[in-house]
């Protein structure tokens, strides 16, 4: 990764805490930038504390103290949104994705912030059911949950502030996995986790399904490259290799110290599981999985990042090789699991 013009510069970040968001200030920290994080809990933070690194306490519903922890900032990366596919009161989801999404904004235009590079979610396109997946792709289907309706909403808002003048690039990650720096492991790394570590082998129908799986350090480096080469009001999907889940199965397979013969659960049993799953939702009991997660197996997810390969100078890890760093930190890993 390299400076722009040699030059270090001071950025914010959101979401500094979560997976994508904890890798990233440590990238931009490692260049030599001035990086202040906005978090909500400062001791949850302790560990970003890097050189280069300022812990601030700025919630993306306080609009003031994002004001003004954003002044003299020559970037905001905003990675802060709340993740989940339920929630008791899904009022959070507009709050946080939405509105939270807002505050960021006019704090980048009180400021005048040179650019702001908007983290949204490639599910915002809906699967491929017209042929591979680009920035151009008109969404076919309805939002499968909250989260994807939400995420949407905050591009949206981002593109009006683009017409109105302030310079916002908005990337797309597809499906993350990779090391942990901190907490417990996102879903996709998670179910690595259990693989390597607990035996966890059921795979959903047949595994034949595509899904687009992207290494995390290829993210974080998507990410920087969109701050210093993306067109301003561009959109870019940040991916990585078109595979089936059958395939991601068994590479996690390859780096298991005990192999196991995959097991494969036809997706009617899975749908009698999630109906059981959503009547326990009704009376507040969190669901391990939703209806909203099926989609990811009966659909193909093609992707492609082709745009940011040409614009941004974009590359990927093969899988073979981010698994077998995956699982070594897997193997490692003490956490819940």
């Amino acid at each position: 990764m390299v400076h722009i013009r040699g030059v270090e510069m001071r950025v914010f970040v959101t979401g500094g805490t979560g997976h994508l968001g904890a890798w990233l200030v440590k990238a931009l920290a490692a260049q030599g930038n001035a990086v202040v994080v906005g978090v909500r809990d400062e001791k949850k933070a302790d560990f970003l504390r890097f050189p280069n690194v300022e812990i601030v306490k700025a919630d993306l519903d306080n609009i003031e103290a994002l004001k003004s922890h954003t002044q003299n900032c020559d970037a905001i990366f905003h990675l802060g949104a709340f993740a989940a596919v339920w929630a008791k009161d899904p009022s959070i989801f507009d709050k946080t994705n939405v509105e939270g999404t807002r505050n960021v904004l006019e704090a980048a235009k009180a400021n005048h912030v040179k650019r702001v590079v908007v983290v949204s979610s490639a599910g915002n396109f809906g699967p491929s059911i017209d042929g591979t997946v680009t920035e151009n792709t008109v969404r076919k289907l309805p939002f499968f949950n909250d989260y994807e309706r939400t995420k949407n909403a905050a591009d949206e808002l981002a593109l009006e502030y683009i017409k109105n003048g302030l310079d916002v690039v908005i990337v797309y990650p597809t499906r993350v996995y990779g090391p942990v720096l901190n907490g417990k492991p996102a879903s996709l790394t998670m179910l690595i986790h259990r693989s390597l570590t607990a035996g966890f082998r059921i795979v959903p129908g047949k595994g034949d399904k595509i899904g687009n799986y992207v290494f995390i350090d290829d993210v974080i480096q998507g990410f920087i490259l969109a701050w210093q080469k993306g067109r301003k009001g561009e959109k870019y999907i940040l991916g990585g290799e078109n595979l089936t889940l059958k395939s991601v199965y068994l590479e996690i397979q390859k780096n298991a110290k005990q192999g196991r013969k995959l097991l494969y659960l036809p997706l009617s049993i899975i749908r009698i599981f999630l109906f059981v799953e959503k009547v326990g939702s009704w009376f507040g009991r969190p669901p391990v999985l939703t209806q909203d997660w099926l989609a990811k197996v009966i659909y193909d997810w093609n992707l492609s990042s082709d745009k940011a390969r040409a614009e941004l100078g974009y590359s990927t890890t093969p899988l073979e090789i981010g698994m077998k760093k995956t699982a070594e930190w897997a193997y490692q890993f003490s956490g819940p699991a």
